[in-house]
């Protein structure tokens, strides 16, 4: 087993923004258990159902047991082909051609096809959960051949090719067999039926998740690839910590930067430490409350301090607090909400805010030190 099988096995993303995976060296734990790997996870599912789930925590676990057409590239900004081999869009942005990898199979022994593609857009569709705020702008989906799919958007959409990476591809045969007039959620919420290196094989909500590997699939299986892998679910941080230095885990995914010092200093662990690929999100309520009002979340967006941020979290935040890629590929304004608390008085002034101010309720997931610091 290698440090490097760990990190392409499994996309672990920590509590805020910076990724730490934390690898138990020497004679330790994981050696012992061969082809086993012991992962901390704090964000507990409510389903693997690919299609029924929230994205937040459910793609980054259901990566591991299904795939999209692409996917995020090495540097974050560029996207790679995982199911599809390449595309290519119309000079009006509304038809895109996604030529297919051939000779891959779902876990269940199907064929990965342009009909599967097809199929899991459209139970996305229909579902109206998860992956369904991307998909929304396809108008129709067309199958000319097994290895080509062609969408159709109503209208040009900048997000749209990005935002693919949210759909996951689920095998025909599953939806099919599985459905008892839930178009399958019922089965698929505690089974898996993917093209991705893993199989859910048992699910215990709230202790833990075990994926053995999927015999069919496509890239095959080295021997330093893990052919289990436990997820058990511990929300504290603590716990997290005691349990990579006891050797009860090899990957935490919920790890402060308050003990990263002490684990540095253990002869015993190897901490790696890297930029991630997640960026947190402040949901803001558009329809009631204060924030109905743009001008509120405008000054709410002037009101954001990313130094004082960058000094809690050491420095390890991507800038913020505007998701920029909705703004379209032609925005070049580095950072449109510059901190002004002067501009943000204002905008609550023109609110009806000048005298008075109001209350906002924060929520964020239990066990989530950097999403609290916000």
């Amino acid at each position: 087993m290698t440090r490097t099988s760990r990190t392409r096995l499994l996309t672990l993303v920590a509590s805020g923004v910076l990724t730490l995976a934390l690898a138990v060296a020497g004679q330790g734990a994981a050696q012992q258990q061969e082809n086993v790997l012991n992962v901390g996870k704090y964000a507990q599912l409510s389903t693997y159902d690919p299609h029924a789930g929230p994205l937040d925590t459910l793609w980054w676990t259901g990566n591991n047991f299904y795939e999209s057409l692409l996917d995020l590239g090495d540097d974050v900004a560029s996207l790679r082909p995982v199911l599809a081999t390449s595309w290519t869009a119309s000079k009006d942005g509304k038809t895109y051609t996604f030529k297919l990898r051939q000779g891959v199979k779902f876990s269940d022994g199907t064929p990965f096809d342009s009909v599967a593609v097809k199929l899991s857009v459209e139970r996305a569709q229909a579902l109206k959960k998860g992956a369904f705020l991307w998909i929304k702008p396809v108008a129709r989906v067309e199958t000319p051949s097994p290895a080509t799919v062609v969408f159709h958007l109503e209208q040009p959409n900048s997000m749209f090719l990005p935002g693919l990476r949210f759909l996951l591809i689920v095998s025909p045969k599953a939806l099919k067999e599985q459905d008892k007039g839930d178009q399958a959620q019922g089965w698929l919420r505690e089974h898996t039926a993917g093209t991705g290196a893993y199989v859910l094989e048992r699910w215990q909500p709230n202790i833990i998740s075990v994926a053995k590997k999927n015999p069919h699939y496509w890239r095959g299986w080295p021997a330093n690839k893990f052919t289990i892998v436990n997820l058990r679910h511990i929300y504290e941080p603590e716990t997290q910590r005691l349990m990579i230095e006891k050797g009860e885990l090899d990957w935490a995914e919920n790890v402060t930067k308050d003990s990263l010092p002490a684990l540095k200093r253990n002869p015993n662990l190897t901490v790696h430490e890297k930029l991630g690929t997640s960026i947190m999100v402040t949901y803001l309520n558009t329809h009631a409350g204060p924030t109905k009002d743009r001008r509120v979340r405008q000054a709410l967006h002037h009101l954001w301090n990313q130094e004082a941020f960058n000094a809690i979290t050491g420095h390890s935040a991507s800038p913020g607090p505007l998701f920029t890629p909705i703004l379209g590929k032609d925005w070049k304004m580095d950072n449109p909400y510059p901190y002004d608390p002067a501009k943000a008085k204002k905008l609550l002034a023109d609110a009806g805010y000048a005298s008075g101010g109001f209350t906002l309720r924060f929520q964020s997931q239990k066990g989530d030190v950097d999403k609290r610091a916000i």
